[in-house]
């Protein structure tokens, strides 16, 4: 797990880490200048002619550090500091004082000349309003000099919290972010002025947290081993029963996908209720799955006891991909909401159906208030009509929406974009922020497999929102793997579902 966080917090850790523990803070310059120093080893190991754009506040004063140690081991730098005559901070002053000793010089235009590296080091985490002015122009000119784009803790002009572009950004190609990561470079646009995101640590650590850790966070490869163990003496049952309502006349498609992507997770048995004309469909491509058929000449009112007794026998319950807009979908789901006890999620046009209903909506809040869990997994569309919002408005308060909804209805809300968010209904499990997957996985059934997935997880006995998380990850990586292997224009759902078998690859402990 990584931890991501906001300018609030970071600053909050910074304070911390000087004023409680004692590290003064041009000690944890002088480290993060270093470290900074380190990666510019790599790009450029000759010495060559290096630019430093500095601010006068402590991360320009991480610029004068850098500025200092690479003319001591040869670099010729040149600092430029469009503000020249502000005001310094505290720490940022006598790294400007100390460089001046040795002679070095600060322009307050960009000389003329040909430069390796341009690093930025005007703006830190704190900036919160838009650039403009000289400033903006001043970025701009930075933008366009050659030379590789390195930026120190964030590139200037990216909202720390949000990855908004405040007026213009820096436009990297390696950003060194110092303590942890900020969430601003993960989340778009900000991420794609990042550049290749290098963490370096300079003393700032968990202890600094003092009780209060980061809301938000991702997960890397490591947490792939948060994946449900085998138990060596098991059987189907001990790995999970799932219900899954999925599948209308012409879909049995979305049924297919979320079924084999749920098995292909470690689920042991999954019963699909759909309608009997989808039967020689999933028979053929899904034989593993036992078919609770829905008959088309006879009342669906009349087949609720068998449908009653699959929800008895299920350890979780995903309804959803493909199952259409039509009354027998709508009163499906009204008697899951009314007669089931174990985990439940709703996906895609369970979710449009939901959003046209206050019954529902009223019979989920009170399920979800009751102590029954539930995900939700709407893709931004799906959630715009869910809250009854402009998709367009809810693109720029995604965060703060996923949040909302989750602590109202008292669920999981999985929100899929380019960076899916997993929002919880309980404040302390935190904001899950995806930071892998590409354009790939923008195809037909994507969400009908992650769907399965997550299901497959809760099912074998995960906690909802660590199952979300590791669902979406491991989908991600999923997506990742079948972009290698095919490429980005020709991924299909089938090639995400054929890569989850290489998931768990090398993970030790595998049994238990």
């Amino acid at each position: 797990m990584r931890y991501l966080v906001t300018a609030e917090e970071m600053m909050r850790y910074d304070k911390n880490t000087t004023q409680f523990y004692g590290i003064p803070s041009l000690v944890l310059m002088e480290r993060a200048a270093l470290k900074v120093f380190s990666l510019v080893q790599t790009v450029l190991p000759e010495p060559g002619p290096v630019l430093i754009a500095v601010g006068c506040g402590n991360n320009g004063g991480d610029g004068m550090a850098l500025g200092r140690i690479l003319s001591q081991a040869g670099y010729e730098v040149t600092f430029f500091c469009p503000n020249i005559q502000g005001q310094f901070s505290e720490a940022a002053k006598v790294q400007y004082e100390t460089c001046k000793q040795y002679g070095m010089v600060f322009w307050d235009e960009i000389p003329s000349k040909a430069y390796r590296i341009v690093i930025d080091s005007l703006f830190g985490i704190g900036l919160n309003r838009n650039i403009t002015g000289d400033f903006k122009e001043t970025i701009a000119s930075l933008n366009a000099l050659e030379g590789v784009k390195i930026a120190v803790d964030i590139p200037s002009g990216i909202h720390s919290d949000t990855g908004e572009i405040l007026g213009i950004a820096f436009q990297a190609d390696m950003t060194v972010t110092f303590g942890f990561q900020k969430r601003g470079t993960v989340l778009y646009p900000g991420c794609l002025f990042a550049g290749r995101v290098v963490l370096a640590e300079i003393g700032i650590e968990k202890d600094s947290f003092l009780g209060k850790p980061p809301i938000s966070f991702t997960y890397d490869d490591l947490d792939l081993e948060k994946m449900p163990a085998r138990k060596k003496d098991g059987n189907k049952g001990t790995f999970g029963k799932v219900a899954m309502f999925a599948g209308s006349v012409g879909m049995a498609g979305a049924a297919v996908l979320a079924g084999k992507s749920c098995y292909r997770c470690g689920a042991g048995l999954l019963k699909i209720i759909t309608p009997e004309k989808n039967r020689e469909i999933l028979q053929i491509s899904l034989p593993e799955g036992v078919l609770i058929q829905l008959k088309s000449d006879k009342p669906y009112f009349e087949q609720f006891q068998q449908i009653e007794e699959t929800m008895q026998w299920a350890t979780c319950i995903l309804a959803g991909p493909g199952i259409g807009l039509e009354q027998y979908a709508l009163n499906i789901l009204e008697l899951i909401l009314q007669k089931s006890s174990c985990p439940l999620i709703f996906d895609a046009d369970a979710i449009n159906l939901i959003a046209k209903s206050e019954k529902l909506k009223n019979l989920l809040k009170e399920k979800a208030k009751g102590g029954q869990s539930i995900v939700l997994t709407p893709h931004l569309a799906e959630f715009s009509r869910l809250i009854n919002q402009v998709r367009e408005v809810l693109k720029s308060n995604q965060l703060e929406e996923a949040i909302r909804f989750a602590r109202e209805y008292r669920v999981v809300l999985v929100c899929k974009d380019a960076r899916t968010i997993i929002a919880s209904g309980r404040e302390e499990e935190g904001i899950y922020i995806n930071s892998n997957g590409n354009d790939g996985m923008a195809t037909a059934g994507s969400g009908d497999i992650l769907a399965g997935m997550i299901t497959s997880f809760i099912a074998q006995g995960m906690n909802v929102f660590d199952a979300a998380c590791l669902g979406v990850f491991a989908h991600a990586k999923a997506g990742d793997l079948a972009a290698d292997t095919t490429n980005r224009y020709a991924c299909m759902a089938e090639d995400m579902i054929e890569e989850l078998k290489n998931l768990r690859k090398g993970i030790a402990n595998e049994s238990l």
